[in-house]
């Protein structure tokens, strides 16, 4: 297990990684807990974002980062370091995601 603190202002990241089994990203913002998300190997989470949420599954979880599959063939993929990881998934809302992704596309 590894746990790591990252810091971005105000905003606290802690994400602990149990390699090759899940990890977990605890938010804390002004000293307080907002929120924990669990993530396992095979659970959706987001890998990249512009107007949309990119989201795929994850391939593997090691030491200090997570790898998670993208684009169109099963070769491809993208590994998150902790604080990308945490900050794109922190409140990670697979129906959320895809409402707003469907109506950002109306529109692009």
């Amino acid at each position: 297990m590894n746990i790591v603190e990252t810091q971005s202002g105000t905003r606290v990241y802690r994400v602990t990684f149990v390699p090759k089994s899940h990890v977990i990203v605890e938010f804390i913002r002004d000293g307080n807990f907002v929120s924990m998300k669990k993530f396992k190997v095979g659970d959706n989470a987001i890998y990249d974002s512009f107007q949309l949420d990119y989201v795929g599954r994850i391939k593997s979880i090691g030491v200090k980062t997570v790898t998670i599959s993208s684009g169109w063939t099963s070769c491809s993929s993208r590994r998150l370091g902790p604080y990308e990881f945490a900050s794109r998934n922190w409140d990670f809302d697979l129906e959320r995601i895809t409402k707003k992704n469907a109506e950002v596309s109306m529109h692009i």
